[in-house]
């Protein structure tokens, strides 16, 4: 069984800075995460490790 997870949200910035929030480990840091193996884009597969799990957890960016 394959886990698939979609959501949205609304955020009063502008798309600029909140996309650059969410593409940017960095800025994905301060967030939910402690650390990711690169920068989300189209079609990559990444690695994000979350505090309170010990197991990395595979992410793969699709299209929009």
């Amino acid at each position: 069984m394959k886990l698939s997870i979609n959501t949205s949200i609304q955020i009063q910035k502008p798309i600029e800075k909140v996309f650059e929030a969410i593409v940017n480990p960095a800025h994905m840091c301060q967030y939910f995460i402690v650390r990711s193996s690169g920068m989300m884009e189209e079609d990559k597969e990444l690695i994000w490790h979350f505090p309170e799990f010990e197991q990395p957890v595979p992410i793969r960016v699709g299209q929009s």
